[in-house]
């Protein structure tokens, strides 16, 4: 008997703190930020984890834009308490700005804005799409309403001998906004 399996991975939706677990795994691995700091990191990304939970649980949730600010607070009650260094809340901060989600997707994934039109091609040729697209849209409308017309003048039944009959209705549109 054979046997046919597909190995494949397939893409996990993580956390925010499980984004910003990896990240700093990537970053001490690279020697961007000192192993020696890790610790000290980590146990402020759960605090700060714990407090926006806490936020959340109680109703009080950031707004979009208040969010950085409000991270940023934590961060430096971090260095208040004495868990972070100035230079570690340096590097918690960039660790932030690189995990956060950028134009309504998940960070270096899908979901962002799509992209822009090729190089060289300016706001013209924008505008040229965009009066051809309207130019469609109008022609495709026009003949849906001829059909919807030619459709409604007229039906098709059957009468009482079996045979096809055809029988002309009107139709009467009117514009009660003039």
């Amino acid at each position: 008997m054979t046997s046919v399996t597909a190995a494949g991975t397939t893409p996990t939706i993580s956390s925010p703190r499980e984004r910003l677990q990896q990240e700093l795994q990537s970053r001490v691995a690279s020697g961007t930020i000192a192993g020696t700091d890790e610790t000290a990191i980590e146990t402020a990304l759960d605090a700060i984890d714990e407090a926006m939970k806490s936020e959340r649980a109680s109703g009080t949730r950031p707004k979009p834009g208040e969010i950085e600010d409000r991270i940023s607070a934590l961060i430096d009650r971090q260095v208040e308490e004495g868990t972070l260094t100035t230079d570690q809340a340096e590097d918690l901060k960039e660790l932030f700005a690189s995990a956060a989600p950028q134009a309504g997707g998940s960070p270096r994934g899908p979901g962002g804005p799509p992209p822009g039109p090729p190089p060289g091609e300016g706001e013209d040729a924008g505008e040229a799409s965009s009066s051809t697209a309207s130019s469609d849209l109008a022609t495709l409308l026009a003949d849906f309403l001829k059909q919807l017309r030619d459709a409604a003048g007229s039906t098709t039944g059957y009468g009482t001998d079996g045979s096809t009959t055809t029988s002309g209705v009107g139709a009467l549109v009117l514009d009660t906004t003039a």
